[in-house]
């Protein structure tokens, strides 16, 4: 008699299986208490582009009133964290570090419910695996000094948009463009 837990059960077959985002919201709130014991760790980059832009809502021009060898592009998105501290009468640091969080929380969901579809035959623990080992990644960033950087940003952002791109063609079954090129090469040299 078989006394071990069936792994493919209805319960698991419905996709409700698994302590795979229970964990994954414990390390959420893990990185919110450290958030929590060291509210002003910053990176020094991360520090600069929250300064500039308080300057830019408090009126100064860029690349005029102060100077940065950065495209403007990440002095306005960090707006978003002023523009909140100010209304909640919070840090700056706290709230970008905060928001940072939040989109890791966001691009951890989005990564785990696009693996759970049905045409991929991944297993509920390697989906799970694949969640922890993202979300465990910050971590290691953080630990850096390197969380809420330029590029950690567009990763945050940009994996989930990949595993999204890997998922489609999958089910597409277009040719990708190696083998677009592959198969170009092999009709040319038939002429």
């Amino acid at each position: 008699m078989n006394t071990l837990p069936h792994f493919h059960s209805k319960r698991n077959a419905a996709g409700q299986g698994g302590p795979w985002l229970g964990i994954a919201l414990v390390l959420v709130g893990l990185a919110l208490f450290g958030l929590w014991l060291t509210p002003q760790r910053i990176d020094q980059d991360c520090a600069l582009f929250l300064q500039q832009a308080e300057l830019l809502l408090d009126g100064a021009i860029p690349y005029c009133d102060f100077a940065d060898t950065n495209t403007p592009l990440i002095i306005y998105l960090d707006i978003l964290p002023v523009v909140l501290a100010r209304t909640f009468g919070v840090s700056a640091i706290t709230t970008f570090d905060g928001l940072v969080i939040a989109l890791l929380a966001v691009s951890g969901l989005e990564i785990y419910f696009l693996l759970r579809q049905r045409r991929l035959t991944l297993p509920e623990a390697g989906r799970g695996l694949v969640l922890l080992t993202w979300m465990a990644l910050y971590f290691v960033v953080d630990w850096r000094g390197d969380a809420g950087q330029l590029e950690h940003l567009f990763v945050l952002l940009y994996i989930p948009y990949l595993f999204l791109r890997i998922l489609r063609s999958r089910v597409d079954r277009s040719p990708s463009g190696l083998r677009s090129c592959w198969a170009f090469r092999r009709e040319s040299a038939r002429d």
